[in-house]
């Protein structure tokens, strides 16, 4: 009788209970799960925050380029307007904000030949690289 008493104290009062026959998870497992996941989500919003960086990015260019575009094109209206010799660095002074687009600046610089002009409008802004336009003017 005594070993039968001792046999029964391996076994949990419950029924059907056992040890080493647990079944269920544990904290342990859990917390390596968690860790996964979190690990997981790191990854996840971090790509996010690059494609929104780069969607900011890109849309810095399109206005340093319609920026530089619409210079140009009232370059083009001073000459048709003016004359080519009205085209002179003097006339076209660097902008800070143009258009009330904070943080560009816009600058036009000409390069005289003995027949033609070279003019370069370029807008830059800190978070993306300059963005330049180049067009020749002749006297014709």
């Amino acid at each position: 009788m005594i070993t039968s008493a001792l046999k029964t104290t391996k076994y949990c009062k419950k029924p059907g209970f056992r040890f080493g026959t647990q079944s269920g998870i544990s904290y342990i497992e859990v917390i390596i799960v968690m860790v996964f996941i979190s690990i997981a989500l790191v990854t996840l919003l971090n790509s996010f925050t690059i494609g929104v960086t780069s969607s900011v990015n890109s849309e810095y260019l399109s206005v340093a380029a319609q920026l530089a575009e619409y210079e140009m094109e009232q370059i083009k209206s001073d000459k048709a307007a003016h004359g080519y010799n009205y085209l002179v660095s003097s006339n076209y002074p660097q902008i800070t904000d143009p258009e009330n687009f904070s943080g560009f600046i816009r600058s036009v610089y000409i390069i005289e030949y003995s027949d033609s002009k070279v003019i370069k409008v370029s807008v830059a802004q800190n978070d993306i690289e300059e963005v330049a336009l180049y067009s020749v003017f002749t006297n014709y």
